[in-house]
């Protein structure tokens, strides 16, 4: 097999697209980092923190996302937005020294390039967002 590690460089001085190196997520000890952000972030708001069978799925990814990224989904109130805007991006801030750029889906699609520019992003309310419409160009961040 011939040696291609050499072209990278030359590819992206002519502007090709190049592999880009997946980001593995391992935090040790994930169930009780995941337990105690919630607990923060939910007391916040005055609340308490009732752990939700859901969120175990989340501890698994956290223990090592293999290189893919999280899909959450369920019905209201299930902790989503809270686990997306709040406690993951603070995780992975803290345990990994990775920024996760937090956008709303109304305000994603104000701005659909600043949002694809980001290299790790949590998008809130998909579904319930506007298309947007830029001087008659119409654009949606996740289509």
């Amino acid at each position: 097999m011939n040696n291609f590690s050499s072209i990278i460089d030359e590819m992206k001085s002519h502007g090709m697209i190049t592999p880009i190196k997946r980001i593995i997520i391992s935090i040790p000890g994930a169930g009780s980092v995941l337990h105690n952000a919630m607990e923060y972030f939910i007391g916040l708001e005055g609340k308490k923190l009732i752990w939700l069978p859901e969120y175990d799925e989340v501890v698994k990814w956290l223990e090592n996302s293999e290189g893919k990224g999280l899909f959450l989904f369920g019905s209201c109130g299930q902790g989503k937005t809270v686990l997306t805007r709040y406690a993951i991006p603070a995780i992975l801030l803290k345990y990994n020294r990775i920024v996760c750029n937090c956008f709303d889906m109304n305000a994603a699609n104000k701005n659909p390039e600043l949002v694809l520019s980001k290299r790790i992003i949590s998008l809130d309310d998909i579904g319930t967002e506007d298309v947007s419409n830029q001087y008659g160009n119409k654009r949606l961040v996740f289509a």
